[in-house]
């Protein structure tokens, strides 16, 4: 369904609103003052309107889904009550942000709100049955990101000796919720069932994307004591949540009955869905080379066969899609071959009569039943 125009200009406000935070950034990175007041108000802002957005859209929406948008909507207000209670420390008390402290605990609350959403959304839709076939791509990329998590985030927090038991269980909560994350939001994607709108899908996606990037990025630069208020990854929160609610004013333009009635299985595979598995797989391997001491015969040896294997899985699902496509074509002309029969059956000007091989009566056009004295 194509964008309303009003909701393209809200579209434009959120981009050009990321790109002012950054200009902002930008303009007075050597005034700490005005850099952290700014930011953080921008912060606030950023996420308070998404709030207001998803609010809305919990009071319109119809019964069944009111659950799903009450709990998105609860995630954003609560990261903006972390915003709210960072803005405390930072700007308002001038004391350092406690890590972990409460804007940790609101932040972590909105990831499991997110997660409670789409918990409820796929097992009230029962999409556990038709991601069977899906489930070795969605395990695979998570594979990739929990190798990549664990390098980077995970080891080092536990290998640190130095901190705290409380700051190493808050440090792990944040990339193993991003992981679940992540796992939902990839079950979504990758159900066979249509639970959203595509356009819902899209900006529901680059969102939480676009979030749970910069969540990973916040980890790694507190964990590697680099992290400062005004940094490049604090715009990038905001466009995630501003993202997530702007589907918010997407559901207005279609009800779940209408979304329900095309709720259908999806026949054509995604280019995502066949790519994303195999980029993944190269990354990984390529990590593997960098972090490595060096190369052998060995390795390239096994480079050379994963890329064969990717080339011959490519080749074989692009065949089983044009097979698969040339199917439904074939399906649609048989069924459109026996809407043309029946309507020919139904007012065809003689008599017609369907029977069986044992001499059943099946069907009567209405000439038939004239003559039979009958109505139809």
């Amino acid at each position: 369904m194509p964008i309303q125009k009003k909701n393209v200009y809200v579209l434009i406000f959120i981009f050009a609103f990321t790109l002012f935070y950054y200009l902002w950034l930008f303009l007075f990175q050597d005034d700490s003052y005005l850099l952290t007041w700014g930011g953080n108000t921008l912060s606030l802002i950023g996420s308070a309107v998404p709030s207001i957005w998803l609010y809305q859209a919990y009071k319109t929406a119809e019964k069944p889904d009111k659950p799903f948008w009450f709990l998105i909507t609860l995630g954003t207000f609560s990261y903006f009550l972390a915003e709210c209670s960072w803005i405390l420390y930072e700007s308002v008390l001038r004391i350092e942000v406690p890590y972990p402290g409460i804007p940790d605990l609101f932040y972590i609350l909105s990831v499991l709100f997110y997660l409670s959403a789409f918990g409820f959304k796929l097992y009230k839709e029962k999409t556990k049955l038709v991601l069977t076939r899906y489930i070795f791509d969605i395990l695979f990329i998570m594979i990739v990101y929990a190798t990549l998590s664990w390098y980077f985030l995970l080891n080092p927090i536990i290998l640190a000796g130095d901190v705290s038991l409380l700051a190493v269980v808050v440090s792990l909560a944040y990339p193993i919720g991003d992981l679940a994350l992540a796992f939902c939001l990839l079950m979504v994607i990758f159900s066979s069932k249509q639970l959203f709108s595509n356009d819902s899908l899209l900006f529901f996606g680059a969102g939480l994307f676009t979030y749970i990037v910069a969540d990973t990025a916040f980890v790694y630069l507190v964990s590697t004591e680099t992290y400062d208020s005004g940094s490049w990854t604090d715009p990038l929160f905001i466009l995630g949540v501003l993202l997530v609610g702007f589907t918010g004013l997407l559901q207005k333009n279609q009800s779940s009955i209408q979304l329900r009635k095309k709720a259908v299985i999806r026949t054509k595979p995604m280019l995502f869905a066949i790519l994303f598995p195999f980029f993944g797989l190269t990354s990984l391997y390529l990590f593997m080379i960098y972090t490595s001491i060096g190369t052998n015969v060995i390795t390239i040896g096994v480079g050379v066969s994963i890329l064969l294997v990717i080339v011959r899985e490519f080749l074989l699902l692009s065949e089983n899609r044009r097979t698969l496509q040339k199917y439904l074509k074939n399906a649609d002309e048989l069924q459109s071959s026996q809407e043309r029969y029946r309507s020919l059956f139904e007012h065809h000007p003689d008599a017609a009569f369907s029977f069986t091989l044992d001499g059943t009566v099946l069907s009567v056009n209405e000439k038939g039943a004239e003559i039979l004295g009958k109505t139809k």
